[in-house]
């Protein structure tokens, strides 16, 4: 159920103006990123390459990270139409220095969490979790090799409703903490 209420999330997508049209990331210079995925069920990374324009200055920022606009399109496109590239989130640590393998971990957590989600949905729950799919995207041609968190964009306002320290919104959330 998760997964066609994803798909009909991004069908509607398709079918509304891009919500990043206005910062012409279009016209930023072309990069080739190598991309990571961990695949929960096998316990092991998929990688592949893809192509990537990124801003360099980021467009929000939590306690920990900060977010960057991209746009992603596979190697194996005919037509390279950025207006039409999948828009993406990359997100980078603040703090300098943050070992690679820390990225690799979140990743890791998150898409576990995303298989466990989906065999708690198995047992027919009143409400369905779902947890958004992420990669790595490490970009080569940088100096340092660079590594990025990447998610879908989601379109609308963000909301804090909890965070690792303790803080949950109790107006507002509808789940347990």
């Amino acid at each position: 159920r998760s997964s066609s209420l994803w798909h009909r999330a991004i069908n509607l997508t398709k079918m509304v103006a891009d919500p990043w049209g206005s910062r012409n990331l279009h016209v930023l210079p072309m990069e080739r990123a190598v991309r990571q995925r961990y695949n929960a069920l096998a316990g092991h990374w998929v990688t592949d390459e893809v192509l990537v324009k990124m801003e360099s200055k980021p467009f929000a920022a939590g306690a920990m990270r900060e977010c960057y606009a991209a746009k992603k399109l596979s190697t194996f496109t005919h037509n390279v139409d950025w207006h039409k590239a999948q828009n993406m989130v990359a997100k980078r640590y603040k703090k300098e220095g943050v070992r690679k393998s820390v990225y690799y971990n979140d990743v890791l957590v998150q898409m576990d969490a995303k298989m466990l989600g989906e065999m708690y949905n198995k047992t027919d729950p009143p409400k369905q979790v779902d947890v958004m799919q992420c990669a790595i995207l490490q970009f080569p041609g940088r100096p340092g090799t660079p590594v990025y968190a990447v998610e879908q964009l989601i379109e609308g306002d963000y909301v804090k409703y909890n965070s690792n320290s303790g803080f949950g919104d109790d107006v507002l959330r509808n789940t347990p903490q």
